[in-house]
């Protein structure tokens, strides 16, 4: 879903990243300069919006998800994510192209200020 998702966002225009969290280790675990923890930050820092694609658990957020969460710093101006899960497990293509257009659209707006 991930990459259909960047596929999408790609042809509206938008310079996507997508970061694999299986390296970030846990929270508290090591120092803040681990490499993996610098990377999630340095994309944090550089986007302007995130989409996040994971699994759900238990029709709940995952530990990995929620892990990456806290490694994010609220002090650099990061705010927590508003999270939308899809719920059904049919459709997602077309609800992610409906999120994907709202994006692009409001990059358009913000692009013409």
């Amino acid at each position: 879903m991930a990459f259909e998702a960047t596929r999408i966002l790609h042809r509206l225009g938008c310079d996507v990243r997508i970061l694999n969290p299986s390296s970030l280790p846990t929270r508290d675990s090591v120092d803040a300069s681990h490499a993996s923890v610098q990377e999630l930050r340095s994309l944090s820092l550089w986007s302007d919006g995130h989409i996040w694609c994971l699994p759900e658990q238990h029709s709940n957020l995952t530990a990995i998800f929620k892990n990456q969460i806290d490694w994010i710093l609220l002090s650099t101006g990061s705010v927590r994510p508003h999270f939308q899960l899809f719920g059904d497990r049919y459709n997602r293509k077309e609800k992610v192209e409906k999120e994907a257009k709202k994006i692009a659209a409001a990059k358009n707006i913000v692009d013409k200020i």
